[in-house]
């Protein structure tokens, strides 16, 4: 894989990262710390601006990292545990998000919703199974464009 190239940018669509890395970092007993890898890579792919997020784990020691594919209403899914992130494969669920995909995106604390949200795209809510990593009864809210004025 290249990833010289970190950025994608065309005429017909906004910026979209194409690479996710990773680094290890050594802490001891005493709070100092040391790199120990450094810009590993994890994926290559067309990214969402701003929406990578995590949930702890059904489990409770390994995390889910959920990451957005750019343009779609597909998701990268990654479980991070003590060997390392692992690749869980793209799954595809919920609603389509259009150019104007940068917003925001988070897990409800108890890490049961997934929530995902721009004034363009609306408010979007799925169930997020933390055992295997999958989303379900996906729901969309859409708001007036008044209630987003932009000067």
């Amino acid at each position: 894989m290249d990833y010289q190239s970190n950025v994608y940018d065309s005429p017909q669509s906004s910026f979209a990262p194409l690479n996710l890395f990773y680094h290890l970092i050594e802490l001891d007993k005493n709070g100092s710390s040391k790199v120990i890898e450094k810009n590993v890579p994890v994926l290559r792919d067309t990214f969402d601006r701003g929406m990578l997020t995590a949930s702890l784990h059904k489990n409770g020691y390994d995390w889910w990292i959920i990451v957005p594919k750019s343009h779609s209403a597909c998701y990268h899914r990654i479980l991070l545990s003590k060997n390392g992130p692992e690749i869980k494969g793209l799954i595809c669920d919920g609603f389509h998000w259009d150019d104007d995909d940068g917003g925001y995106a988070l897990f409800s604390p108890d890490g049961k919703k997934y929530v995902r949200f721009n004034f363009q795209n609306g408010l979007n809510v799925m169930d997020f199974d933390r055992n295997n990593g999958t989303f379900s009864n996906a729901i969309r809210i859409h708001f007036p464009e008044d209630n987003f004025p932009i000067n």
